[in-house]
């Protein structure tokens, strides 16, 4: 009876992701930009994260992962962008947390779908003081 019970409850929770994905999946990247880079930007810093589908039979954890760069005083931040690099609106949202293009700070907490993975490049452009 213990096999029954639990064939039972795995499908339960197959429905239950069916209906999540239906909810949660948007449409398109989900990506974040902050300012625009202009003509004599410069890459200040980028950085890529990816990470696979987490806890596929218990679709109720996130993942998530934090972008963060501080500006030596000699930079000033231009723009910030985060880009998604799943098109189908599975790869999860980014959020600014702290700082922004006015502080010499960003900080930006990427939260994947319930049960899936992430795939965002981070980049920070800028100028750079070279007195």
């Amino acid at each position: 009876m213990l096999v029954d019970g639990t064939l039972a409850f795995m499908d339960g929770v197959g429905r239950i992701e069916a209906r999540w994905q239906k909810f949660s999946a948007g449409t398109g990247r989900h990506s974040l930009a902050m300012g625009k880079p202009a003509a004599g930007d410069k890459v200040l810093y980028e950085e890529k994260i990816r990470k696979g589908y987490c806890c596929y039979f218990l679709p109720i954890f996130r993942q998530t992962h934090t972008f963060r760069y501080n500006c030596s005083e000699y930079e000033l931040m231009t723009s910030v962008i985060v880009e998604d690099g799943w098109d189908d609106g599975t790869g999860g949202n980014p959020e600014l947390k702290a700082g922004g293009l006015r502080d010499c700070y960003v900080e930006i907490l990427v939260t994947s779908r319930i049960g899936r993975g992430m795939d965002f490049k981070f980049y920070v452009f800028g100028r750079k003081d070279e007195n």
